[in-house]
């Protein structure tokens, strides 16, 4: 006796397995020899293989798995693990399709990131979705955590400055000139020639 494992998904039949049964089986062995499987990026359910929902992961043999904190999937039918949030981006909850930009001021250097970074004292950022901080140029402060642009020292009439120092308006004297401007280009994120880079903490 031959039993056919079969599904329907997408208006169309789908013939998993063909099981050979030995005569006089009754119903709870057909059942039970009848294992219900479904491709990859598919799940089981009341005999039809449904599409995995975006924001989880189907191996075709139980229900959607949620995707984990620093990852999503935007598209249904995902296989595998989800992909992990790209350097810049984070994600804090299970089961996301999407990735979140960090906030101006913070900063997300690896992939796979359940929350950004603030820009410690000395650095900024003036972007949002950005993987590394700006050094203050010399000349500049930053003082504090999380800033997303620098203040110019010449604005506290104190003239000297250590460069990415944070608090760096002091009176230490040092080989500094003032820079005329501490901007990162807007477009590429570059940061002002000069400035240190923070990649990571």
């Amino acid at each position: 006796m031959l039993f056919a494992s079969q599904f329907i998904f997408a208006g169309a039949m789908l013939l998993v397995s063909v099981t050979a049964l030995p005569q006089g089986s009754d119903d709870d062995a057909l059942a039970s020899r009848a294992k219900k499987s479904c491709p990859a990026g598919f799940y089981p359910k009341n005999n039809n293989c449904i599409i995995c929902p975006a924001g989880n992961t189907c191996d075709g043999r139980s229900g959607p798995a949620q995707c984990a904190t620093g990852h999503a999937a935007p598209n249904n039918g995902t296989v595998g693990a989800c992909p992990a949030c790209p350097p810049g981006t984070f994600q804090d909850k299970k089961g996301s399709k999407s990735c979140i930009p960090c906030a101006a001021g913070s900063f997300a250097p690896y992939p796979g990131t359940k929350s950004c970074r603030l820009c410690p004292a000395g650095f900024f950022q003036g972007l949002r979705g950005q993987k590394v901080c700006c050094g203050s140029c010399c000349g500049w402060e930053a003082r504090g955590n999380g800033k997303s642009y620098p203040s110019n020292c010449t604005s506290r009439a104190k003239p000297n400055a250590s460069p990415h120092s944070g608090g760096g308006c002091t009176s230490k004297k040092v080989n500094c000139k003032h820079g005329l401007t501490c901007m990162q280009n807007p477009i590429t994120g570059s940061c002002p020639v000069g400035s240190a880079l923070l990649t990571h903490f």
